[in-house]
């Protein structure tokens, strides 16, 4: 009879505690290389963003054009004004405009052109008006009474010519809208800043000027100097001929409750 003998060796508490940590090392390790795989191994869809042949068009009209800068006004005094694109975005929201208060804003190249522009202008009768604006109405005067509403293309208005230019002499579209008692005036021209010319060597004073080139569309504001009239301001009227005006918000006489008188003999 054999006899056989079974030795039982004690377990190692430090070797056991050892293993464990290495199984829990192992686990984790796994688990992370399961996350990253899940995170980068796996392509994500994005949305794709499907344009219309319009919003294609006007891609294609306006590459490269990145901001405009705007110039709002009004022939006369218009109150509680509310300037909002085609995509309900507000553009101006103005108190008060007229040839001498005008509102001056730049947009970076997330502002896209409009389409079209839609302005308002509101009666004020004291006793129904709140002065504050209505953040749900795209920040639209609350109260008061509509006395103006029209809306008009923009983009589409917008010469290549001068879009071309902008792409290969630089400088910034600026889009300019006057408020009238008979619509919207919509105007345009290219800012730049130029060189001044034939300056001294030791001349250390500002040595660019700012030019305003291109001008078109359905008006023109007046150039000043010194309070004087250098260039004369011009609107096409219903039949469609320029006719020059003796706007000039500021001379030391300017009345901006009289409406501006028709000129004749100028030329540009």
């Amino acid at each position: 009879m054999t006899n056989t003998t079974q030795q039982t060796t004690a377990a190692n508490p430090l070797t056991q505690l050892s293993t464990k940590r290495q199984w829990l090392t192992a686990a984790a390790l796994a688990s992370s290389t399961l996350l990253l795989s899940a995170c980068y191994g796996i392509p994500r869809k994005h949305p794709v963003v499907e344009f219309t042949p319009e919003q294609k068009r006007w891609q294609q009209k306006f590459r490269g054009i990145y901001g405009v800068v705007t110039r709002i006004d009004a022939a006369n005094i218009k109150e509680f004004v509310s300037i909002t694109t085609d995509t309900g975005a507000q553009i101006d929201g103005s108190g008060s405009l007229s040839p001498k208060n005008v509102s001056n804003s730049s947009y970076g190249g997330g502002f896209p052109i409009p389409v079209t522009v839609r302005a308002t202008w509101k009666k004020d009768p004291k006793k129904d008006i709140v002065h504050g604006k209505d953040p749900v109405n795209n920040g639209g005067w609350l109260g008061g009474i509509i006395v103006g509403d029209y809306t008009v293309p923009v983009a589409e208005r917008i010469p290549d010519e001068v879009l071309d230019y902008i792409r290969k002499n630089g400088g910034a579209l600026r889009l300019k809208i006057r408020l009238h008692d008979e619509g919207i005036f919509i105007g345009w021209d290219v800012e730049r800043s130029l060189p001044i010319p034939n300056l001294p060597r030791d001349y250390s004073g500002p040595k660019e000027y700012h030019a305003w080139l291109m001008a078109g569309g359905d008006f023109c504001e007046p150039k000043i100097s010194h309070g004087e009239i250098i260039k004369h301001a011009w609107y096409i009227n219903k039949q469609g001929n320029k006719v020059f005006t003796d706007e000039n918000p500021y001379a030391m006489n300017y009345d901006p409750t009289r409406p501006v008188r028709t000129i004749s003999g100028v030329h540009e």
